[in-house]
């Protein structure tokens, strides 16, 4: 107990390195404690904490994503688990956010490939995030410069036919339009690789991750206000 409230103290002081390695301590030595589950989650806030703008390095959110996943794979019902799956969402639009980026630049600068493989990966890997619409839409952009009107068409169908009310899906049947192509009878191919997606029910609402964006919890599991919190908002732009 002394050793988690050690390293608990640590982070407090935004001492991460000595935090973690307290923590790591701790699990080795105490395995089986009570307070393993609340050392992951301690470990994950240390990394989550020292986030970078999305054009930079990621590995610290590479880290806090692996810290955070093995609390929810060891402890999956602890009292820190809904937080934890919340910074993992929010960790993951970072991500993907990074990807986003890359592939806007190869975009504006006409290496469509290039551009194409990038929002691929995002529709590949982060299709629960926020940037899923977005990815479709960049890649509908993609085939319709590289003049493959039917896999545009296919992708196109994909969005309208799962995110018909969103802003991306608008831009995308202007775009549609504007390149004389149709999706009044097009229908979502079953045969397509889009098809092995399946749009979640369940995501997060906004309230909830903006919650998540700016509160920790205690080891007793109470909600605080994040001392240092990263703006991933910020880190996005």
């Amino acid at each position: 107990q002394a050793q988690l409230m050690s390293a608990y103290a640590y982070y407090l002081e935004q001492e991460y390195d000595d935090a973690i390695g307290a923590l790591d301590a701790f699990v080795q030595l105490h395995p089986a404690h009570s307070d393993v589950p609340y050392a992951y989650y301690l470990q994950g806030l240390c990394y989550y904490e020292r986030l970078s703008a999305v054009e930079r390095d990621q590995k610290m959110t590479e880290l806090a994503i692996e810290s955070f996943q093995e609390l929810t794979k060891r402890f999956s019902d602890s009292k820190y688990s809904k937080d934890d799956r919340l910074k993992i969402e929010l960790l993951r639009d970072n991500m993907a956010a990074k990807e986003l980026e890359v592939g806007r630049y190869y975009l504006d600068q006409k290496s469509y490939a290039a551009a194409m493989n990038r929002f691929k990966y995002v529709v590949e890997k982060y299709q629960t995030t926020a940037h899923i619409e977005e990815a479709l839409h960049r890649l509908v952009e993609c085939y319709i410069a590289l003049g493959l009107k039917a896999e545009a068409q296919k992708v196109a169908a994909y969005l309208g036919h799962n995110y018909p009310g969103g802003t991306w899906y608008a831009d995308t049947y202007s775009l549609i339009q504007n390149s004389e192509l149709s999706l009044e009878t097009q229908k979502p191919d079953a045969t397509s690789e889009l098809n092995l997606m399946t749009p979640r029910n369940d995501q997060p609402t906004v309230e909830e991750k903006e919650k998540a964006a700016t509160t920790v919890l205690s080891p007793e599991g109470e909600e605080m206000h994040g001392p240092h919190l990263p703006d991933l908002k910020a880190l996005e732009e």
